[in-house]
């Protein structure tokens, strides 16, 4: 395939996932059944943000149009693919593919449906894409890896992977930062960002920095109607159990309907949960986070702030096709295999 005929093939599979074919019906049943952090609600969350942001012709071609690109020899990228999110590494993928490239996927436990009810629609809709969409058990006769996983899951891709060009990622998070005076919306929109997927992504807000005596009643207030999140048992469990023990060994914390906020450092929270900091003045703000801006996926702020490269609330979980994790390029990275 050239550019203009893969660009073409992915801009059908979006239409596709926006139809909701037989088929991809009832995969999403099948990986909800197997994955309890996988309801269909967010599968199809999922499948709506890669059509809209990742598949639509226009958008390709203009992104791709950005690189100067030549029609490579194929070669083999193995993808070790994350299971925190549905189809979470669904961009690896695309990049794979549009740069003209192969890829050997190793399948996530958690994420065993989706993925190849995927593979088979592409198939479907051009038979020639079953020799750039292949899934196996094991990464063998590789030219390159991009693998993601948690730092501890890291240092054993560095060994394994390490004499191939890689991308290797580890833990990141997302941060907010409030400034005081926001609107409902706005707060209402930093809740999508902190509860989406259950906060189990790495784009997702997990801790908030908020100026000194901050009254967190708004904000608490507006994430009340996230309280449905209660209804999903493992997060209801997750929540009553971080209570439980917040409570036994005298740990201050606020309590919304929907997450258990506790004042701690650390950027990364326990589900359910969401850490906060206080700043004394906005100055403050960037050079405290571009000191561990190596843990930060994204920050999600409604005001610029000098020094800081930020999102707006609610688009978290919207990336678009240059937003690259861990701000690594993956389409220059594979350029130059």
């Amino acid at each position: 395939m050239d550019l203009n005929e893969r660009i073409r093939l992915m801009a059908s599979l979006g239409r596709m996932l926006r139809e909701y074919p037989e088929s991809l019906r009832d995969a999403i049943r099948e990986a909800s059944q197997q994955n309890k952090w996988f309801d269909e609600m967010n599968i199809r969350l999922a499948l709506s943000n890669i059509a809209d942001h990742y598949l639509d012709e226009k958008k390709l071609s203009a992104w791709i149009q950005s690189y100067a690109l030549n029609e490579p020899v194929p070669k083999t990228v193995g993808i070790v693919m994350a299971g925190n999110l549905p189809l979470v590494g669904f961009h690896d993928l695309l990049c794979v593919f549009i740069t003209g490239h192969r890829s050997l996927v190793k399948l996530s436990q958690k994420d065993q449906v989706l993925w190849p009810a995927i593979r088979e629609l592409l198939i479907r809709e051009d038979q020639a894409a079953a020799d750039y969409f292949m899934i196996a058990d094991r990464l063998k006769g590789l030219d390159a890896v991009i693998a993601t996983g948690s730092d501890n899951s890291a240092r054993y891709f560095h060994y394994y992977f390490d004499r191939y060009p890689h991308i290797i990622r580890k833990n990141r998070v997302g941060v907010a930062v409030i400034f005081g005076g926001e609107s409902q919306d706005i707060l209402a929109a930093i809740g999508r960002d902190v509860f989406s997927y259950y906060g189990l992504g790495c784009r997702n807000v997990s801790s908030l920095l908020v100026p000194a005596g901050y009254d967190f009643s708004s904000l608490l207030k507006s994430w009340e109607p996230f309280s449905e999140l209660l209804d999903h048992h493992a997060y209801r469990n997750n929540f009553d159990y971080n209570r439980t023990l917040f409570i036994m060994n005298n740990i201050p914390f606020l309590e919304s309907r929907s997450a258990l906020l506790l004042e701690h450092p650390d950027l990364v929270s326990r589900i359910a949960c969401l850490h906060y900091q206080y700043y004394d003045s906005p100055e403050q703000v960037a050079g405290k986070l571009n000191a561990v801006k190596d843990k930060i996926q994204v920050v999600v702020s409604a005001q610029p702030i000098p020094g800081l490269a930020t999102i707006l609330p609610g688009e978290a979980q919207s990336p678009r096709l240059e937003d690259y994790a861990d701000e690594v390029d993956t389409i220059k990275f594979l350029a130059r295999l």
